[in-house]
């Protein structure tokens, strides 16, 4: 695991606005762009974290998209989605 320097957080003012990636296909709504954008920012700093939010809002298509830009970043490893499992077919047909 890489650590986070000090230095890097005290130079820190604010969460990158981070491109979608090349292979996604859907659109963000400005909020779920945030919310990327914030998955993005944890994964930068090592942080941990969950985005987690009102049901509806949008959570799988930024997890996606996330996944996706690690993918496209060469990223390797595994990731953990802890759902319900009425959702996995919501998964399904919002990978598709």
């Amino acid at each position: 695991m890489q650590l986070i320097s000090l230095e890097k957080l005290q130079q820190f003012d604010n969460i990158d606005d981070i491109p979608l990636p090349v292979g996604f296909k859907g659109e963000l709504r400005p909020y779920q762009k945030a919310g990327y954008n914030w998955m993005n920012f944890l994964r930068d700093f090592n942080f941990g974290g969950c985005l987690a939010d009102d049901m509806g809002l949008g959570k799988t298509i930024q997890t996606l998209a996330m996944l996706l830009h690690e993918k496209e970043r060469g990223a390797v490893g595994a990731n953990l989605l802890i759902m319900p499992t009425s959702l996995i077919y919501n998964w399904e047909k919002e990978a598709q």
